[in-house]
């Protein structure tokens, strides 16, 4: 098989709340007193208490130099200087310059103490939390161990610190999905902690955060309970005056409760916390505004859907005059007053809500949300979006359905981009653009962090100050970031990368070429919604199926079709030579049928609600969504007149990711080339182990004689990125890894070299430039099936190679791991038919070749291969 490997489990939008009632971190001493330079700290530490960044930075960079000539490079002081530095650049949102900052702090410490010195221990935790903020968890890890291992060695084995530093740890290995290694150091943690320590009620919360990750509810309810009942010892000792920490806790028991289900007493918790609250800050205090959305929550999971709806009308007035129109509190808000609204049958206040929600919700980044807000909010992209979709449907506003999924698609994308930091795209300018906007847009995020967090303290507290510093500064790097961002958007190919790119469904519409039908299908919580469109107009019909059972009989189809299933009827010798006929067979009635049956209850799910109008149509365009992805359309089988047909019999057919990727074709369409007469054949690098793929790329390279071949151990990166732009196609018969949960860590296996690992991923693919390439064909790949975020990998992989593709991309992929001779097989004729029918045809013609063959019938041999973009 080709693509063999396991799968990587993650944990999607997991961010454990760490809380540390007694953890104080004091700075380090300092070691000189000089005049000059003590008058520079105190103003650039005066320039940081205020807000006021720039200044900061301008006078601890003077500071580092008078350091550097009175004291000597490398002298304590200027660790300390450095990690001020640091805590500039993470307070604005700039974490490599933190990053860097902090490291040299640690470089100038270990010169001077050691390698095993107990300050080092503080120094590797600020780097480790800057990887984890970076999500660069493994390099966390590494730092949190060190830092653990130091505190052992200094403080012994029982300290509190070296408690914490196993919860840290555990929380690491949570992100990476390692569920007995966070088990492990979590516990370990629990085991130090005295009964008295109340940072143990934090541990017991990320050890029940453990246990419902991974699917084991008696045991986190456990936890959960632990962390409670310390909460309520804790609350019983605390004095009065510590209002701030009975706030804390009221509310922490809120959301324990609240998790449990147990709701009556959530709402007591709450009431309890809102009633010292508001005490304490009044009535129009943005923590207010966060109990009441809390009880609204409580509220609508009860049915309550009227207390609901006023709790949440509460909190948003609060917040509009708090923290203005465009915050991500105010953009949720928004959507749970929509749904609330729905819920009580006001259905154009409904979408009015909806839609403000979702305009925030596409202008705000991936790490804009509060850590509360992430904790209390889970919803994917594709939840975000579902509520206005039906409700639009069911308004009978079918076009601006279509487009809220469109945007939805283009969110997701622009999300998975944001959340990898060093993910470079463009060539030239345009990926200095692009650099730059990141920069800025981080930077946006953490100082309007950081100025809602300043305007959220009492009026004895609050700095004004500051606030009026901090705002300044955010304006100026605003207006900065909206400079770049529009620079940006006047490239359509790049677009994405600073704003959700919707699509203008009438000029889409009219730029159809004629004969061409665009079915489009997404699946809702209750229903399956079919879009269609072509130069006749819009149509919407739905299905009567949720979206649990469709993900079950996709589920069920991919498995009678997959490698696995297909391994066990050869071992019974039923795979070559299959056929569909019904014999009477005990086979044919456990096997045959149970396949005929889920390929036709997916065609009459999918094709057969527009079957009439999909039959006019010179080549149908599916854009699937979700789960969707994974079905192998061109083995869609209609029975309903007693001949089996596949839908690679009657239609000619492509896939598209979005209609955004329509559009990237439609605008090259000028550009394309004439027929391509040479092919880079790329197979069985080193590693591979696909002996077949060698003989696959020499049989492809007698109707193409002009190509070049590369296997083994020439088969590298390096060889492949110089020798593509000479060709104009690319065929890639090596194992290729989807991952929907990194989609730009998706990779195409190669061979390794002194300098490459030999994994080709989608960010380096973007990266190229290829002006004469017209198809790109990965003749074996893996997808990350059942993940939170189906489907993007292929929408990744994809706008990966749309962006490299100067021409209108082609891109033909497989849905699972295929058999390496009859991939052979498959390939050999599909560059064949190349030669003289367009790239859909070519692989309808070899997909009905193999059909038709007494030796791979079976859908196994030819149903993956699909064609995504470009189809003529």
């Amino acid at each position: 098989m080709r693509n063999k490997g396991g799968e990587r489990k993650t944990i999607p939008g997991l961010t454990p709340l760490i809380v540390g009632l007694a953890l104080c971190l004091g700075p380090y001493p300092l070691f000189a007193s000089i005049p000059e330079i003590d008058s520079l700290k105190a103003v650039a530490d005066s320039c940081f208490d205020v807000g006021s960044y720039q200044c900061a930075h301008k006078h601890y960079l003077e500071l580092l130099d008078v350091e550097a000539r009175e004291l000597g490079a490398g002298h304590l002081d200027a660790a300390v200087t450095h990690e001020k530095l640091g805590t500039v650049f993470e307070t604005t949102g700039e974490y490599q310059k933190a990053l860097d900052h902090y490291i040299e702090a640690l470089r100038i410490r270990q010169k001077a103490f050691g390698s095993g010195h107990q300050s080092l221990a503080e120094a590797y935790k600020k780097v480790a939390a800057l990887y984890f903020e970076l999500g660069e968890y493994r390099l966390a890890l590494e730092n949190y161990a060190k830092a653990l291992s130091i505190d052992e060695k200094a403080l012994g084995s029982t300290h509190s610190s070296v408690a914490w530093d196993n919860n840290l740890v555990g929380c690491v290995y949570l992100e990476l999905g390692d569920y007995q290694s966070a088990l492990k150091s979590l516990n370990q943690a629990l085991g130090i902690m005295g009964d008295e320590n109340p940072n143990k009620a934090s541990v017991y919360n990320n050890l029940g955060m453990t246990y419902k990750t991974f699917d084991e509810p008696e045991k986190a309810q456990e936890s959960f309970a632990k962390a409670l009942e310390i909460y309520e010892n804790i609350l019983g000792i605390l004095p009065p005056s510590r209002t701030d920490i009975s706030i804390l806790l009221y509310t922490f028991m809120g959301h324990v409760y609240f998790e449990l289900d147990e709701y009556q007493a959530a709402v007591a918790n709450y009431l309890k916390a809102l009633a010292l609250q508001t005490t304490a800050l009044g009535i129009n205090h943005p923590k207010v505004a966060a109990l009441h959305r809390n009880m609204g929550n409580v509220y609508s999971c009860q049915g309550n859907h009227r207390e609901s709806f006023e709790s949440y009308k509460k909190a948003l007035g609060i917040w509009l005059n708090s923290l203005g129109p465009d915050n991500p509190s105010v953009g949720e808000t928004y959507s749970r007053m929509g749904k609330e609204a729905l819920a009580l049958g006001n259905r154009e206040q409904a979408l009015d809500y909806l839609k403000k929600s979702i305009e925030i919700f596409e202008r705000s980044r991936g790490k804009i949300e509060s850590e509360e807000l992430r904790a209390s909010y889970t919803e994917t992209v594709s939840q975000r979006y579902e509520s206005i979709i039906t409700l639009l449907v069911e308004m009978g506003k079918p076009e601006e359905a279509f487009q809220y999924l469109e945007r939805s698609k283009s969110k997701a994308l622009k999300d998975a981009w944001d959340e990898k930091y060093d993910v470079e795209l463009g060539h030239g300018a345009i990926e200095g653009k692009i650099t730059e906007s990141k920069a800025l847009g981080t930077k946006v995020d953490a100082l309007e962090n950081q100025l809602n967090t300043e305007q959220q303290k009492p009026d004895s507290l609050r700095d004004d100050a500051r606030v009026q510093n901090l705002s300044r500064l955010l304006a100026e790097t605003k207006a900065e970031y909206f400079k770049i961002a529009t620079q940006i958007q006047a490239d359509p190919d790049y677009a994405f990368a600073v704003r959700v790119n919707p699509t203008d469904i009438g000029v889409l519409r009219d730029d159809l070429p004629s004969g061409q039908k665009l079915l489009m299908a997404y699946s809702g919580s209750d229903k399956l919604y079919l879009f269609l469109v072509s130069l006749e107009g819009y149509e919407v019909k739905t299905v009567e199926i949720p979206s649990d059972t469709l993900d079950i009989v996709v589920s069920l189809c991919r498995t009678l079709c997959g490698p696995q299933y297909v391994r066990e009827l050869h071992m019974k010798g039923k795979l070559f030579g299959w056929s569909w006929d019904d014999d009477g067979s005990k086979f044919y009635s456990e096997e045959v049928s149970a396949l005929k049956d889920v390929l036709s209850r997916l065609y009459d799910y999918l094709i057969e609600p527009f079957e009439e109008e999909l039959d006019r149509a010179e080549v149908v365009t599916f854009i699937p969504s979700g789960q969707l992805y994974y079905i192998p359309w061109g083995a869609l089988l209609d029975t309903d007149n007693g001949d089996l047909v596949f839908v690679s019999q009657r239609y000619n057919w492509n896939i598209l990711t979005s209609t955004e990727l329509l559009q990237c074709i439609l605008r090259r369409e000028e550009e394309a080339k004439a027929k391509a007469s040479s092919v880079l054949l790329v197979g069985n690098p080193e590693g591979a182990h696909l002996p077949f793929a060698e003989d696959e790329v020499a049989s492809i390279k007698k109707f193409y004689p002009n190509s070049t071949v590369l296997t083994g151990d020439r088969a590298t990166e390096p060889m492949l990125v110089e020798t593509t732009p000479r060709n104009q196609m690319l065929h890639l018969a090596t194992h290729c890894f989807l991952e929907a949960e990194s989609p730009w860590e998706s990779y195409i296996l190669l061979a390794k070299t002194d300098t490459t690992d030999g994994r080709w991923t989608a960010e380096e693919i973007s990266g190229q430039s290829w002006q004469r390439m017209q198809l790109v064909t990965l003749s074996a790949c893996e997808t990350a099936l059942g993940s939170n975020r189906p489907g993007l990998e292929f929408e990744s992989m994809a706008k990966a190679f749309s962006l490299a593709m100067e021409g209108p991309p082609s891109i033909v992929a497989t849905l699972w791991p295929v058999a390496d001779e009859s991939t052979k097989e498959f390939m050999v004729t599909f560059y064949e038919e190349l030669k003289d029918n367009p790239k859909s045809e070519a692989l309808r013609r070899a997909q009905q070749k193999l059909i038709s063959s007494q030796k791979y019938a079976h859908p196994f041999f030819w149903a993956p291969f699909i064609l995504i973009g470009e189809w003529r």
